[in-house]
């Protein structure tokens, strides 16, 4: 057992979901749950996602540490692991104030969830976002894939929540 699953299982973490890359002996990224934390491990690279409202109409999060290498699971992401398959037919106000990093499978892990709500009817809003990853968004040219607002009255608003 490595050091990483003898500490989770020191803190009376459940895991998830682990996928096993080939040729590794234990899993190289895992979602870790506790209460209304996630944590999804990659190498030595975390995400935490934290929920802190959740009403009739949305749910909101806090996303903290970096966006990279997440997904837990080939055929099921973190946001439906947290909330089960219909929180892509809500709306999801994303506070990522304290995201450090975004790199490009971070990128594509939000373009895929924001199709999924598209098709779904329900709406993924990101709001108060770090100068170096909101620059890294208007370079990759994405920010109208994305529904954005500077902060989260805005993004309130955007969601329709009163």
């Amino acid at each position: 057992m490595t050091k990483r699953a003898t500490l989770c299982r020191s803190f009376f973490f459940s895991i998830m979901s682990i996928r096993v890359p080939p040729g590794y002996g234990l899993a190289k990224t895992a979602l870790i749950r506790y209460a209304n934390v996630s944590i999804v491990v990659s190498g030595s690279r975390q995400m935490k996602m934290k929920v802190i409202s959740e009403s009739d109409g949305f749910f909101e999060i806090a996303i903290t540490g970096e966006i990279t290498q997440m997904l837990a699971d080939e055929d099921r992401e973190p946001l439906a692991i947290q909330f089960g398959d219909e929180v892509y037919r809500r709306a999801i106000l994303v506070d990522l104030a304290k995201t450090e990093f975004i790199d490009s499978s971070g990128i594509g892990w939000l373009i895929g969830v924001v199709k999924k709500f598209n098709n779904e009817g329900g709406k993924l809003i990101l709001h108060s976002i770090p100068p170096m990853i909101m620059q890294t968004i208007r370079l990759l040219r994405i920010e109208k894939l994305l529904s954005i607002a500077p902060g989260r009255p805005d993004a309130l608003n955007m969601a329709g929540a009163s």
